[in-house]
């Protein structure tokens, strides 16, 4: 997968940016391109993200509760959401950005899977929904997440587990349905290992969070606030405890260092809580850009953690699961704009397998097939002789199906991995090197 990392030094979206880098490189950090650019001062940007996020608030509720329509603010102006992303883009296409976007569109195609980090210290561009540029409308494959400035690859480790361990907190339910969290996430993740804590103390979090066995993901549904300056944050974690997570560090360091790798906070006004985890340098972490209604959340847990167990990496499922909140847009408007992924680039992303979950199973829903079928799951070498003259092509590659034994044990060799992975990342000549050896060797 290739990396972008977008890198902004001092500035804001008022005040304007004058550094700012851009660094394309390989799975495996190496710099294939960088380049520069600049934006200038936008003050009317920052005023329309601060008006949009306190009519959407006001308007629309949080997780709370949703504001009845005899409570909301009688002054809704759909035309003041509708113009927020036509001005950002407006800022982005400005003659000091324009040479950061050409190099983009030079190294990435269309169906390229890369990550894409915009790392600043800044309140502002951290808040700002990136999605809404009109680069990722083309490239489907790519999903905007943050970082800040500092980051290290920290200590995580892997304890040896039969099913992926998550660990979920429900908090304070005053105005929300814990309940329906909770069947989303058990329907969900069926085969892995789910300990609820519902309302706990601290004492009680804090030792669940020691567990000696560790957890993959720790999910908190619930209520939480960022401060004023989105440097901090707090999560309600019963009817009168606020936590900042800075009261849980030595909890928190001790589960990443057995293996945590995704933080979770379906819950409202969430960046303020990746202030406070920056020093433990947990890998992922996803929130919420500022208040989500309760059936906004439970939208987006339910398809996420969907994708994501069928196997799409973390960011494709946090795109997917953004994606459908569009559904609800005509009453609650730029839902789309919420989910975010904040994460440590130093470290490789995740999907369910590698954090040590069982792949959906491939075979499923083959009963429906008889014998009258077979030319669909035979003639391997037409398959192989195909595949081969694709790559000869440079034709992108979709997907192999209807594999038999052969075609898998040739798919697992190391030949072939070499193959397909100089293919992902462009090398079409060292892609057609390996195929073709393997075709001579009849492993394809």
């Amino acid at each position: 997968m290739v990396k972008v990392i977008l890198r902004f030094g001092n500035g804001n979206v008022e005040k304007g940016c004058e550094h700012i880098t851009v660094e394309v490189r390989t799975s495996d950090d190496k710099l294939i391109a960088q380049d520069s650019g600049s934006l200038p001062a936008f003050p009317e940007l920052w005023e329309l993200y601060q008006s949009w996020k306190s009519s959407f608030t006001s308007t629309y509720g949080t997780r709370i509760k949703i504001i009845e329509q005899e409570e909301r603010s009688p002054y809704i102006n759909q035309k003041n959401f509708e113009k927020f992303p036509t001005k950002f883009n407006q800022w982005l296409d400005c003659d000091g950005f324009r040479s950061i976007e050409k190099l983009l569109l030079h190294h990435l195609s269309v169906e390229t899977y890369a990550s894409f980090t915009v790392e600043t210290e800044n309140y502002q561009l951290r808040h700002l929904p990136w999605c809404l540029w009109h680069f990722f409308e083309e490239y489907h494959f790519v999903e905007p997440s943050f970082a800040f400035a500092r980051y290290e690859a920290g200590r995580i480790g892997k304890s040896k587990r039969d099913n992926v361990r998550i660990l979920v907190v429900i908090g304070d339910s005053q105005g929300i349905d814990p309940e329906a969290d909770k069947k989303i996430i058990q329907e969900s993740l069926a085969d892995a290992q789910i300990k609820i804590l519902s309302q706990p103390s601290r004492q009680q979090l804090d030792e669940s969070l020691w567990d000696e066995q560790g957890w993959d993901i720790l999910a908190f549904l619930g209520h939480s606030q960022s401060s004023a300056d989105g440097s901090s944050g707090k999560i309600k974690i019963n009817s009168t405890d606020n936590l900042s997570l800075g009261e849980l560090k030595n909890a928190l360091k001790s589960a990443i260092n057995k293996g945590l790798q995704l933080a979770i906070f379906n819950s409202c006004d969430g960046l303020g809580l990746v202030g406070d985890l920056r020093d433990l340098y947990l890998p992922q972490i996803i929130v919420m850009r500022e208040p989500i209604p309760d059936i906004m959340a439970q939208e987006f847990i339910k398809n996420f953690l969907t994708a994501f167990r069928g196997g799409k990496s973390l960011s494709m499922s946090i795109r997917e699961g953004r994606e459908k909140l569009q559904k609800w847009e005509n009453d609650y408007p730029c839902a789309t704009w919420l989910p975010t992924l904040c994460q440590n680039p130093s470290v490789e992303s995740i999907n369910w397998v590698n954090l040590g979950g069982k792949p959906a199973c491939p075979y499923r829903g083959l009963f429906a097939f008889g014998e009258e079928d077979a030319d669909i799951f035979f003639g391997r070498e037409v398959v192989s002789e195909e595949l081969y003259q694709r790559i000869e092509r440079r034709e992108p590659l979709i997907a192999v199906v209807g594999a038999n034994k052969e075609i898998l044990t040739a798919a697992a060799s190391t030949l072939f991995k070499e193959g397909e992975s100089s293919a992902e990342k462009g090398d079409f000549e060292a892609a057609v090197t390996k195929f073709g050896k393997a075709k001579e060797w009849n492993l394809q």
